[in-house]
């Protein structure tokens, strides 16, 4: 190449665009997993010394973490203004360095060769609660080490549901709250969103709080639902039960 072209080819070469130098990573390896979110607790893998029993970590189940740019929350454990740092790893390596847990020993989990390890800190140390470090498995898919124990999460969503005559509204802004308005904004019920208790057959899922001296429960069914006033379709049908009166409607996840 002649010494002018060459100087010219070395002066552009900075201006080639990330994509096309791979800037750290091999072209063929994909990005880190966006893990930011509500995630919900389904299960769990033990593949060691735990520090908690199978009964314990099983009492998790439902338990939902959120993971958003205001706050994080997690339990009884809440982080305004969190920090996430993403960055991409080796399995085997990351998994014996940092848990002595050979691979193989959660084969179950179906983790990638490299995976994606998600670090939440709050004020400039680590947040000390579960979901604090997520490694992920897929876009909906993830693992939350604890005492031992990797839970393993789904991808969730906040929750809303709408009633006619009387007209009702629900939201369920997951850990946060449940609150419920009913006949048409005259009355308003606001609880602690519990975890979920989900029949395994049926794929319902039953929410029962207590709203002050009142009693709410949330039976979220997957049947397909039309609003009787606007005419809207949604995913699930919901029965909201406020002090022995029930109300019927329908609902998806809020965007």
């Amino acid at each position: 190449m002649p010494t002018v072209m060459r100087r010219i080819a070395v002066s552009l070469f900075p201006l080639l665009p990330c994509a096309a130098l791979a800037c750290g990573r091999a072209r063929d390896e994909p990005p880190p997993l966006d893990l930011e979110g509500v995630w919900t607790v389904v299960g769990h893998h033990a593949p060691g010394v735990a520090g908690i029993s199978e009964v314990d970590a099983e009492d998790w189940r439902g338990q939902t973490v959120r993971l958003t740019t205001a706050r994080a929350v997690s339990g009884g454990s809440r982080c305004d203004a969190p920090r996430y740092a993403r960055h991409l790893v080796a399995r085997d390596s990351f998994l014996t360095a940092e848990y002595k847990v050979a691979s193989d020993a959660l084969r179950r989990a179906g983790l990638p060769e490299r995976v994606t390890v998600l670090e939440v800190s709050c004020g400039g140390v680590p947040w000390a609660a579960l979901g604090g470090r997520l490694i992920g498995i897929a876009a909906d898919r993830a693992l939350a080490p604890w005492d031992g124990v990797f839970f393993e999460l789904t991808r969730d969503s906040d929750f809303r549901a709408v009633g006619q005559e009387p007209g009702w509204l629900l939201e369920i802004r997951h850990p946060q709250e449940m609150r419920l308005i009913t006949d048409y904004g005259a009355d308003t019920a606001v609880a602690p969103a519990p975890p979920a208790v989900t029949d395994s057959a049926s794929g319902a899922r039953t929410y029962h709080a207590a709203a002050g001296p009142r009693d709410l429960q949330v039976l979220i069914q997957p049947t397909a639902c039309t609003d009787a006033m606007s005419g809207e379709s949604y995913e699930t049908t919901v029965t909201v039960t406020l002090d022995g009166r029930a109300y019927h409607g329908c609902g998806g996840p809020l965007p």
